[in-house]
């Protein structure tokens, strides 16, 4: 999948204006070209080292995981102070920076945990069974394509602010982002053992236990949806008080972002319990009609309706509020062990 993916790429990438879809000047043309070129190669390879990522949440280790991307954040604000006492401001040194450090940390864990921890799963040819194959592959390229989905969901927003609006209004756009997503974040982490627990308790068929975990982790959702309320209220004297008053954050999307936060955090309750059990068929079908539904919906909204930056997080709620609806439907079918036809796949 991310061989055919890279080679589309490849293909198109020479004839795409990086500089008219990033809105940025036209001297910089040449640079972007080298630069999303050089990313989206690391950005592959960055898909084929994440199977140590998701071995260690298979494996139940996700601080492992968390330390990891302490490291990567780490180096990368590093370069970053680096990059500003040693350049005049590149953004073709930090793009290649921000993109390689995420690869190098992956690959020195993976030579230190494969041949330690892992060492009698770690990837190899001898190993390969090709009667396994066709399932794997199957399941595999629904992830890959749910992981995709996820990305042009979640990273087109600020293209789409830059070409509609402009540069700046990304910075206010950011800001709020930045600021509830931090309850998104808190609640991940929270929750990414479920993923491998759930696998473990429905092979065994303990549905009580899948019962009680579900309704532990909703209660903290619960408790989130309510930190989300009073981030909203307190959301102005906030972002006084962090960005000034340089930049202003309508409180119409403070009060969009709190919604999405709340949304993604609910939908992602019963999507790692779906992911745990392999059943992700519908949550395949999903993913491609909101992700190719996300682009025109949030122009429609921003500039038809005149709803500004704040239409383009409104599209991205509505978006996942079609899994908010069918995940906890497909969740009460597995756990009554009722699903069938496409519930079951």
């Amino acid at each position: 999948g991310i061989l055919v993916l890279w080679i589309v790429f490849f293909i198109i990438s020479d004839f795409v204006e990086w500089a008219k879809i990033f809105n940025a000047p036209e001297y910089l043309s040449v640079e972007l070209q080298k630069l999303v070129f050089v990313v989206f190669l690391l950005f592959s390879l960055q898909f084929l080292l994440k199977l140590l990522s998701s071995i260690l949440n298979a494996d139940q280790r996700p601080a492992v995981n968390g330390f990891l991307n302490f490291v990567t954040n780490f180096f990368t604000v590093l370069l970053v102070w680096v990059l500003s006492l040693t350049t005049a401001g590149s953004i073709f040194y930090l793009g290649i920076g921000s993109s390689l450090i995420p690869v190098i940390v992956l690959i020195i864990a993976s030579l230190i945990l494969f041949p330690k921890l892992y060492k009698k799963i770690a990837p190899s040819l001898k190993k390969i069974e090709l009667a396994y194959s066709k399932d794997l592959v199957k399941l595999g390229h629904q992830f890959f394509v749910i992981q995709i989905a996820g990305l042009i969901l979640f990273a087109t927003d600020s293209m789409i602010i830059t070409q509609l609006f402009g540069p700046a209004d990304v910075t206010v756009y950011n800001v709020a982002y930045r600021y509830f997503f931090v309850i998104g974040q808190v609640f991940t982490v929270v929750i990414t053992p479920f993923w491998s627990a759930v696998t473990e308790a429905y092979i065994k068929e303990d549905f009580v236990w899948l019962k009680k975990a579900t309704g532990k982790i909703l209660k903290i959702w619960l408790i989130l949806t309510f930190v989300v309320f009073i981030m909203v209220i307190f959301s102005s004297f906030v972002y006084s008080i962090w960005v000034g008053e340089s930049i202003i954050v309508p409180f119409s999307l403070s009060v969009v972002m709190g919604i999405f936060v709340i949304l993604f955090n609910w939908t992602n309750v019963f999507a790692y319990f779906i992911n745990g059990t392999g059943k992700v068929r519908l949550q395949y079908y999903n993913s491609i009609f909101i992700a190719a539904a996300n682009i025109p919906l949030s122009i429609y909204f921003a500039r038809n309706l005149n709803m500004g930056i704040t239409g383009v997080m409104a599209a991205t709620c509505v978006c996942i509020s079609l899994g908010a609806v069918w995940a906890p439907i497909q969740y009460r079918k597995i756990i009554s062990n009722t699903d069938k036809g496409i519930w079951a796949k």
